[in-house]
């Protein structure tokens, strides 16, 4: 699906920019990012992933509404950041598809699904870079 799908099918929506709510959205993805160092700590691998995702997706979200954008799916709010914001936030975007895939196959599927702590850990720092990032995009 195409960004202008997304728009199309209400997937994506134009509002008024609320930077309010951005800088909410970034707050609730950071307060994540802490507990996900928790979760790490107690070797709660799967969890971790989950959750990462889920920080991720908020500071997406702080975009999006920066831009005036209401979101209703998460395909279509990461499509969103990873054409208006490439290629300053790629990197990103090739990381939460990623936990979005790996979130997908330990909600729905079957079989456990397991990554390396090393590798949280890096995403868990990539985090913390991108939240760094979006604060400079919301001042």
């Amino acid at each position: 699906m195409s960004l202008k799908k997304c728009f199309q099918a209400g997937q994506l929506k134009n509002v008024t920019p609320d930077l309010a709510l951005a800088k909410k959205s970034l707050l609730r993805g950071k307060n994540i990012l802490n507990e996900v160092k928790k979760l790490q700590k107690q070797n709660f691998i799967e969890v971790s992933e989950q959750r990462l995702y889920q920080a991720y997706f908020h500071m997406f979200k702080a975009l999006l509404y920066k831009d005036g954008v209401k979101e209703r799916s998460h395909y279509c709010t990461i499509l969103y950041v990873k054409e208006k914001y490439q290629p300053k936030l790629n990197s990103y975007v090739e990381i939460i598809e990623i936990l979005k895939d790996l979130r997908n196959q330990s909600q729905y599927g079957v079989e456990e699904v397991y990554r390396e702590e090393e590798e949280i850990k890096n995403w868990l720092q990539d985090a913390h870079a991108l939240s760094h990032l979006i604060e400079e995009q919301l001042s």
